[in-house]
């Protein structure tokens, strides 16, 4: 670009001829050369005057260029071979080009672009000199607003295409740049306009016939690219309407310490946004929306934005509608107030930003007073910082009395993370990586189901035509549930068939264990239970066990994490309901007497009604499902468990009250223990090929001969629990004492040890489990090995078929 105006440093060498100078700008984009408003330089950068002269046959042509020192191989690189070049001035700093008076011409707007100072240019690429276009980059408009150089210009409309303000400076030009594509045909147009400047130059300035064209390449770069289209972006300044938002930014900051951030982090980002929010573009260029209620002057394009005029058109919008202000004739004068001046106003085409009317929903709520926020929760994604948490904190606190305590719309902000496929990328419908929320509810995610092999000609037929049409376990709607409430949604969340096929064996798992608990408590009458019962240890522990689950579940469900409720249940029913209490009770509830029958079913049924309560709210459609399947008996004690209220665990409490925690505890730990150790004897038994059923064997305890140090397992055997909470035949406690005083038995055919150590007050307790065979014969109705004698019954069954042949007549 030619120099008008020299800066002082060229002002005094009589080798820099100012009527053949110009400053050497790179530019990746030479359809915003026209909005071009100064150029920049970089303090410390040390820059040259270069002159050039190119030889052809008939004469030659010299000028001089400023370009940064360190560039000037770079440049020379890109000239043709018969340029010669000479250092006519070095080591000019960036400061001394930028000093205030150096300017040079821009011949579309035939005007002066000084030469500023910025920090963005680098040494690294181009010519050291950054050709600034503030219309049209941030950089460049945050450089010239500081510089007080504007107002910015961008002569290009919405659709991309020149607009008549592209070449003030030459109407006729103008008029043919008009309409242009800038990216394609607008490129082209204003290189050949700089390559042949002559006639659009002031007389003096530079000779005619000289191109303002050094060199050009091809050159890659990056550039935006619109997210739904995979096009081009282009940057263009706009006239937009601000609210002033650096008012708010204390009192909006103030109000988040009387709010609860769910992850913590979130308050330190959305904090991060409100202090660099000084200012808030509510308007949209959209072809829908809440329009902004202006009138515009045809002639001036003043706005009109009295509290008279934005009445009036809100009484219109009231009767006509939001899209009346846009299909609306132009000319509709019901829109104008009677104050202003007819056929002089037309309405304006921009819309309201979608983050103020989202950011308004509070308004919805009703107050709450003594303090409350209007909302308990607000929940969105990380990308809400910057959008609706943030909007909705502005508008909030902006209604609000200066001298009250700023409040914020919500008492808890939860902001969760994205979903993304297997390979942790995000899902996007052009990569085709998205997974429907139908594929995970119809089971078509997973493999399908293999079809069960059947006989006969008409079954392979068959098998054939299914082949063709793979059948797939769909466990409904509650799969996907499952698997939103057990992630931890405050990160990003990776969805994929191994994942997917852990939540739906769990699914799996509940309906297999609901559908047990329906068959074992069919006959199950509440009002026949009697109400002095008395519980087993078994019957015990498994209600406390539940009690401190459903407590933990409900302060999780409290605090929204509700994957951690999830965690805590299906540990609950996989561990303590069915590797534990199912397996003691199993033999009671199919061969046991009556009374204990109806303890245990008393006690199934009260966890029955309180798992259903705590998975109510996770997977309604299997609540559903299995209150329907009840008995009337059962369904009419149990009332509806998804419309119940939520009565927390003191019905549970009730049922062990009296019972010391702190003694459940430590007799909890000490059965697992001594139950781990009869698991592995047995499995020593089993693999030499001893037992095949843990019924088919005795258990011996040793304990050492302080007694008292093992009241729980003495307790247990003395009530006969011992056999039944161990899932064996006979259990026999011995301490070390009675061993030194017994006679000598018989060696049993086989037998295997494991050692148990028991935490202690003092260091630890240590005992023996010994895995011998059984002593009995194994009885045809409960097979445990407590018969006389073999196919007989043993003596507690054939008590209780007399029991029940006394309840049947």
């Amino acid at each position: 670009m030619p120099f008008v105006r020299l800066p002082k440093v060229f002002q005094g060498p009589s080798a820099v001829e100012p009527g053949r100078l110009s400053a050497l700008i790179w530019t990746t984009t030479p359809w915003t050369l026209p909005a071009n408003m100064a150029i920049a330089v970089k303090d410390g950068l040390q820059y040259a005057v270069v002159e050039l002269t190119t030889f052809s046959v008939k004469d030659s042509e010299t000028e001089q260029v400023v370009v940064a020192q360190d560039r000037v191989e770079h440049v020379l690189s890109y000239l043709p071979s018969n340029t010669c070049h000479e250092v006519v001035m070095e080591d000019i700093d960036g400061s001394q080009l930028a000093d205030g008076q150096a300017a040079c011409f821009n011949l579309f707007q035939n005007s002066e672009s000084p030469i500023l100072s910025a920090d963005f240019v680098t040494a690294t690429s181009g010519t050291g000199l950054v050709h600034m276009a503030p219309g049209h980059g941030l950089d460049d408009y945050q450089v010239c607003q500081a510089k007080r150089v504007g107002p910015a210009l961008a002569p290009v409309d919405d659709a991309g295409r020149y607009t008549a303000e592209v070449f003030p400076a030459n109407p006729e030009q103008s008029k043919a740049l008009t309409g242009m594509d800038v990216q394609t045909d607008g490129v082209k147009a204003v290189l050949d306009l700089l390559a042949a400047p002559g006639r659009y130059l002031t007389s003096g300035l530079w000779r005619p016939n000289t191109s303002l064209v050094l060199a050009s390449h091809v050159f890659t770069h990056k550039n935006p690219i619109d997210w739904r289209t995979k096009q081009p972006v282009i940057v263009r300044a706009t006239a937009q309407w601000f609210a002033d938002a650096s008012a708010l930014q204390q009192p909006a900051l103030a109000s988040l310490d009387d709010v609860t951030f769910v992850p913590e982090s979130g308050k330190n980002r959305l904090s991060a946004f409100l202090r660099g929010r000084s200012q808030w573009c509510i308007s949209r260029q959209r072809a829908w929306g809440v329009p902004i209620p202006a009138l515009y002057h045809k002639e001036t394009g003043e706005a009109c934005i009295s509290d008279e005029s934005i009445e009036h058109i809100n009484k219109v919008l009231g009767a006509r509608g939001t899209d009346a202000w846009f299909k609306d004739a132009e000319n509709d004068e019901a829109w104008i107030h009677p104050s202003l001046e007819p056929g002089a106003w037309v309405r304006g085409k921009d819309t309201m930003d979608v983050w103020f009317d989202s950011g308004t929903s509070w308004t919805t709520l009703a107050p709450r007073g003594d303090g409350k926020a209007v909302s308990d929760v607000y929940v969105e994604g990380t990308d809400q910082h910057r959008g609706w948490f943030q909007s909705s904190l502005l508008t909030h606190v902006a209604v609000q009395d200066v001298g009250e305590k700023p409040k914020a719309p919500y008492s808890k902000l939860i902001t969760h993370g994205f979903v993304l496929d297997a390979e942790g990328r995000k899902m996007s419908k052009s990569v085709g990586n998205v997974i429907a929320p139908e594929q995970i509810i119809d089971g078509s995610l997973l493999p399908p189901v293999k079809a069960k092999k059947r006989g006969g000609r008409k079954a392979a037929a068959t098998e054939e035509t299914c082949e063709e049409r793979p059948k797939y376990d769909s466990l409904g709607p509650d799969v996907l549930r499952l698997w939103v409430a057990s992630s931890d949604y405050t990160k990003d969340v990776s969805i994929a068939v191994p994942l997917l096929q852990e939540v739906h064996n769990a699914l799996a798992k509940y309906r297999v264990t609901f559908k047990w608990l329906l068959g074992v408590l069919a006959d199950f009458q509440p009002d026949r239970v009697s109400d002095s019962i008395s519980l087993t240890f078994a019957d015990t522990a498994v209600l406390y066990r539940f009690a401190q689950v459903s407590q933990a579940v409900e302060q999780a469900f409290d605090e929204y994490a509700f994957h951690k409720g999830v965690k805590e249940l299906n540990f609950f029913v996989n561990i303590d309901l069915s590797a534990f209490y199912f397996e003691t009770c199993k033999d009671t509830l199919y061969t046991g007497h009556e009374r204990d029958r109806q303890r245990m079913q008393m006690v199934l049924a009260l966890l029955t009604r309180h798992i259903l309560r705590l998975l109510g709210p996770i997977l309604p459609h299997l609540v559903e499902e299995v209150s329907t399947l009840m008995s009337p008996d059962m369904k009419h004690w149990m009332g509806d468990p998804l419309r119940t209220t939520w009565t927390g665990q003191s019905e549970l409490l009730s049922a062990i009250e009296g019972h010391d925690t702190q003694y459940l505890d430590g007799a909890l730990n000490e059965l697992r223990a001594i139950s781990a150790a009869v698991q592995k004897a047995q499995e020593q038994a089993r693999r030499a090929g001893k037992v095949k059923s843990g019924l088919a064997c005795k258990v011996e305890i040793h304990v050492p001969a302080d007694a008292d140090a093992h009241h729980h397992v003495l307790k247990w055997h003395r009530d006969g629990e011992l056999a039944d909470l161990l899932v064996v035949s006979q259990v026999e406690v011995v301490i070390a004492s009675d061993e030194e005083e017994a006679t000598e038995k018989p060696a049993p055919a086989w037998q295997f040890e494991q050692d148990v150590d028991l935490p202690a007050a003092t260091g630890s307790r240590q005992l023996k489990i010994v895995v011998l065979p059984p002593e009995g014969a194994k009885c045809v109705r409960c097979w445990k090995y407590t018969a006389e004698e073999e196919g007989v019954p043993c003596q507690r069954c054939q008590d209780v078929l007399k029991e029940r042949e006394h309840l049947a007549t």
